[in-house]
């Protein structure tokens, strides 16, 4: 199971490869037509984007540090963090946009 973890916490730290684009991306949410209404929605998701890197790092650092002194319920804990940055842009993105 933890070598599981392991792959899921190299996943979750491959995919801020992909962060700079995004944050590039970020600036063409304002440009959308109708986008001077909704102020709030497009303020959220640039924040998300913004501090994107922060929960993987922090989970990776964590998980790595203690992979051998911590039991798997702490691990499991350590995973789900390096996951909440991801999960949380696809579920903003699908309630606001979709």
């Amino acid at each position: 199971m933890k070598t599981t973890l392991a792959v899921l916490n190299i996943f979750a730290g491959l995919s801020l490869l992909a962060w700079p684009i995004l944050k590039l991306m970020s600036g063409f949410l304002f440009d959308a037509p109708g986008s001077e209404e909704n102020r709030v929605s497009w303020a959220i998701v640039c924040a998300t984007y913004y501090f994107y890197p922060a929960t993987p790092i922090a989970g990776n650092v964590l998980f790595w540090v203690n992979r051998t002194k911590a039991n798997l319920k702490t691990l499991k804990l350590y995973t789900a963090l390096s996951f909440s940055g991801v999960l949380l842009l696809i579920e903003l993105y699908t309630v606001l946009f979709i």
